[in-house]
């Protein structure tokens, strides 16, 4: 029995994972940079300047957003690629 390759079309998500993996470095980087933490005498705390932390939430906002278009075109490429599968038996 040959194995079944489907000829459906999938999308192109190598653009999205090119956007996840620059947003990564980005926290990585933000992330790396922040010993400009300051310490706040009165509470006894160590925490970043407020802009790193507007930068932060912007960029983990950012990666949730193309991590959720990521996922929602594999889920339509295997909805796809099934019923692709499912009519070519």
């Amino acid at each position: 029995m040959k194995p079944h390759t489907s000829t459906c079309q999938t999308s192109d998500i190598a653009p999205s994972l090119d956007k996840i993996t620059r947003i990564s470095q980005d926290i990585i980087m933000l992330t790396r940079q922040s010993p400009a933490f300051r310490y706040d005498k009165a509470n006894g705390i160590i925490s970043p300047p407020l802009s790193e932390i507007d930068d932060m939430i912007r960029l983990q906002l950012m990666l949730s957003a193309e991590l959720s278009r990521l996922y929602a075109a594999l889920s339509r490429d295997d909805q796809y690629s099934m019923q692709c599968t499912s009519s070519h038996l």
